[in-house]
């Protein structure tokens, strides 16, 4: 005869399949053994279908972040060509810009040698009159210096005049004020 061991569970009020050891008589024992291990294969295949429902729940956020990055894949890859092509019609332009600055380059450089040329040839003629103005020029800014320096010989006096009256006129008022 087959002993089964049982233990309490004292949380619970069912207590049925949860009793102390005892001897079972073979009748009762057979119906309460088959109910346990019902209820325990119940256990058994609740906990099971728990760990597969975990796993399909996991299962399917993968899918679903499989998806999303799939998709944002996607749209980089269609945002990197339009990136790409926007870059190469820039690259276009300023090549294009490269191409007409350089052409107004060259037409710069031909006019400023054309102007420089012409400006050589005004200098070379300027200096040529200037020479021959030269000698004028410094006999009118001599004479002007001699004027200039008459003139101001001529205020020197008028102002020593000027002083000297206004040096009377001081004392003189001064002399009043202590009569008066």
């Amino acid at each position: 005869m087959e002993l089964d061991i049982h233990y309490v569970n004292f949380e619970n009020s069912d207590t049925e399949c949860r009793t102390l050891p005892k001897i079972p008589s073979q009748s009762q024992d057979a119906g309460k053994a088959q109910k346990c291990r019902r209820s325990g294969c119940l256990v058994l295949i609740a906990i099971a279908m728990c760990f597969v429902l975990l796993i399909c729940g996991v299962l399917l956020v993968f899918v679903i972040l499989q998806h999303i990055s799939i998709t944002a894949d996607k749209g980089q890859s269609k945002t990197y060509k339009d990136t790409i092509q926007v870059f190469n019609e820039t690259i276009n332009r300023l090549q294009n810009s490269y191409s007409d600055l350089m052409t107004k380059k060259d037409q710069l450089q031909e006019k400023f040698n054309v102007m420089s040329d012409e400006l050589n040839k005004a200098y070379h003629k300027a200096e040529n009159n200037l020479s021959k103005n030269y000698k004028d020029t410094i006999q009118v800014f001599n004479e002007t210096m001699n004027r200039l320096q008459d003139s101001c010989s001529n205020l020197r006096t008028n102002k020593d005049q000027l002083q000297d009256k206004f040096n009377i006129m001081s004392d003189e008022l001064k002399k009043a004020y202590q009569k008066g």
